[in-house]
C-alpha cells in the first residue's frame, strides 16, 4: 500500500516538473526558487557525478586553534559539505565536519585514535524550525559549546543542518514540513557511513545530540535506525546508499510523543502553560501544527480530537504522523544501544511523563538508559558537558 502511494506521488511529481515546478518529498519548490534552493528538475542529471559529490576525500579545510580550559585545541574544519546528491536547499542540507589535527599525524587525542574516535552528531533544531550546521564557539565567559568541547575531548564532530517547518520559497511554497528534518538527519548519518573509510572517526560509534525539538529528533534518529519507512524520502533527495543507524543518543528536554500527551495530566503537571489540546491546538496554530503542514498548507492538525473539537480543519497524513514519533519505532533488538535522556525539573514545556515513558519503554526492552530529571534546570540543553562526555567515554570504551 505504501509503495503504491509513493509511486502515485512520483507520477504527480513528474507531471508538475513538466509544468515548470520542482517537487521533493519534503515539499514543492518553484523553479524560480529561493535563496540557497536548488532547481533539480533535470531528468538528465549525471548520477555518477551526484554520487561522487558525496565523497569526503579531497575536501578543502582550514586548520584552526581555539582554547578550552586554557589549552589549545587544534582541528581541521571542513564546512558546508552537502550530504545529499540532490539537495533542495544547500544551506539546510549540508554539514560541518571538525576533526582533531592529531589524527592526521597518527597521534592519539585523549583516549582515541583516528580509527577509534567516536563521531559526535549535534543538531541545532529548535521548535522544529530549520537548524543551521553548528560551529565551535566560545561564550562571552569563555565557555565552549558542545562542538568545541567534543573536539577538546578527542571526538570527531559532524554537525548537520536540517530543513524545518518554516522553510518557504518566495512563491509561498513550503519545503521543510514533516518528515523533512528527520530525513535530513538520517541522510547525514548515511553520508558518514558511506565515508567511514575516507575520514577519521568511527561511523559505528555515532552519538546524536539535540535539545527540545532537536532532542526529539535525536530520539527519533536512534529509534528508527534503518527503518524502511524513510527509504523513499532518502532516495528522493539523493542520500548515500548506506546505513542510517547510530550507536547512541543524547537528548535534552525532548518535545516528542506529541499525539499521546494526555492534555489533562499535561496541564496539571506544568501549570497550564498550554490550553487543552496541548501541542495540537484546537485553533490549529501551534508550531507543531505548523510542522505537520504540507507544501501548500501551512498548518494541519495531527489528532482527530483537536480537529473535531476545534476548527474542523484537516488532519495530517497518518503515515507522516507515525514517522515523527519515536514510540512507534522503539522495539526490542534495535540498533541504538545507549540512550541518555535529560529533562529539567522546572521545565514546563511538556510533562515529565513524556521522557519518562520513553525511558521506561527503552529500559523494559533491555537498552542501556541513563535518565535523569536534574534539579532546578529549565527548558535547556548542553548544561552538563563534562558529564555528557564522561558518559560517552564510558559507553565507547566498554
Amino acid at each position: 500500500m505504501e509503495r503504491a502511494k509513493h509511486l502515485k506521488y512520483k507520477k504527480i511529481l513528474r507531471a508538475m516538473v513538466l509544468m515548470g515546478a520542482v517537487l521533493t518529498v519534503g515539499g514543492m519548490i518553484s523553479s524560480a526558487g529561493a535563496a540557497g534552493v536548488i532547481n533539480n528538475n533535470s531528468e538528465t542529471t549525471n548520477m555518477k557525478e551526484n554520487a561522487d559529490s558525496l565523497n569526503f576525500e579531497d575536501r578543502t579545510y582550514e586548520t584552526r586553534t581555539m582554547k578550552v580550559d586554557g589549552k589549545n585545541v587544534t582541528f581541521r574544519a571542513y564546512e558546508n559539505i552537502p550530504y545529499v546528491a540532490n539537495p533542495v536547499d544547500t544551506t539546510y542540507q549540508s554539514m560541518n565536519v571538525y576533526i582533531p589535527e592529531a589524527y592526521f599525524h597518527n597521534e592519539k587525542d585523549h583516549k582515541y585514535t583516528a580509527e577509534s574516535a567516536p563521531i559526535f552528531l549535534p543538531n541545532s533544531v529548535g521548535g522544529y524550525r530549520p537548524g543551521k550546521a553548528a560551529t565551535p564557539t566560545l561564550s562571552k565567559d569563555g565557555e565552549p559549546n558542545a562542538v568545541l568541547y567534543a573536539l577538546s575531548r578527542g571526538l570527531v564532530v559532524a554537525a548537520p543542518a536540517a530543513r524545518g517547518r518554516s522553510n518557504e520559497t518566495i512563491e509561498g511554497v513550503y519545503y521543510g514540513k514533516a518528515p523533512a528534518a528527520i530525513v535530513d538527519l538520517k541522510a547525514a548519518v548515511a553520508y558518514l557511513h558511506k565515508n567511514d573509510k575516507n575520514m577519521p572517526g568511527d561511523a559505528n560509534k555515532i552519538i546524536s545530540n539535540g535539545t527540545s525539538a532537536g532532542g526529539a529528533l535525536s530520539l527519533l534518529l536512534g529509534a528508527t535506525g534503518d527503518e524502511p519507512d524513510y527509504a523513499p524520502y532518502l532516495q528522493e533527495i539523493g542520500a548515500a546508499n548506506a546505513r542510517t543507524d547510530i550507536f547512541a543518543i543524547s537528548t535534552y528536554c525532548p518535545i516528542t510523543d506529541l499525539i499521546d500527551v494526555d492534555w489533562l495530566a499535561y496541564n496539571t503537571s506544568v501549570g497550564r502553560m498550554k490550553a487543552p489540546g496541548a501541542f495540537d491546538a484546537r485553533d490549529n496554530f501551534t508550531g507543531e501544527n505548523n510542522l505537520f503542514g504540507t507544501a501548500t498548507i501551512d498548518n494541519q492538525h495531527f489528532t482527530k480530537f483537536a480537529s473535531f473539537n476545534g476548527d474542523g480543519t484537516a488532519v495530517a497524513d497518518e503515515h507522516i504522523i507515525k514517522m515523527m514519533n519515536p514510540l512507534n519505532y522503539i522495539k526490542p533488538n534495535g540498533s541504538t544501544e545507549h540512550w541518555r535522556i535529560r529533562y529539567g525539573e522546572i521545565d514546563n514545556n511538556t510533562s515529565m511523563a513524556v521522557p519518562l515513558i520513553v525511558a521506561t519503554r527503552l529500559a523494559n526492552y533491555g537498552y542501556d538508559v541513563n535518565f535523569d530529571l536534574p534539579w532546578g534546570i529549565p527548558h535547556a540543553g548542553d548544561y552538563d558537558l563534562e558529564e555528557l562526555f564522561d558518559w560517552i567515554d564510558k559507553i565507547v570504551n566498554e
